[in-house]
């Protein structure tokens, strides 16, 4: 199925980074986008995660062509962990993935971690891979504002 997405939506993850330089690599299976956002100067330094989510990386899905239907921001996808604290047991934080990018409303295709630009361009992949594992995604992306990964 994976391998099946990444025929598929070739184009669709074309569309997403057209506005970008990438290059596609395969790995084994799987295929790696490495590129950088053209046009834009990231001179703002010290922008916090959500400063990187609202000024860089939303503006740049919505101007790849991605419909606002198609974007699902913060999305929770487990109810946390069951937590002993003392006598009681609570929930712990849900696991969120900062961006979850669908084809239609039931068909997601990829999940795009930020960190603030204190982190290195790649540091969100990991948490992105594992997420991505977790909800069966074939595509991962990070950022920290000075491009994807």
């Amino acid at each position: 199925m994976r391998s099946l997405f990444c025929c598929i939506n070739y184009k669709m993850l074309v569309k997403f980074v057209g506005l970008c330089n990438y290059n596609i690599k395969k790995y084994g299976k799987n295929y790696i986008f490495l590129y950088n956002v053209n046009n834009i100067c990231f001179g703002v330094c010290n922008m916090t995660e959500e400063d990187v989510k609202q000024k860089i990386i939303t503006p740049s899905i919505k101007k790849s062509g991605w419909k606002d239907s198609q974007i699902n921001y913060e999305y929770a996808f487990t109810d946390g962990r069951f937590v002993l604290k003392g006598k009681d047991v609570v929930r712990d934080k849900p696991k969120r993935a900062d961006y979850l990018l669908s084809y239609k409303s039931n068909i997601p295709l990829a999940i795009i971690e930020a960190k603030s630009d204190k982190h290195s361009l790649g540091d969100g992949i990991q948490q992105g891979i594992n997420y991505a594992e977790m909800l069966d995604l074939p595509f991962v992306y990070s950022s920290n504002g000075s491009g994807f990964l």
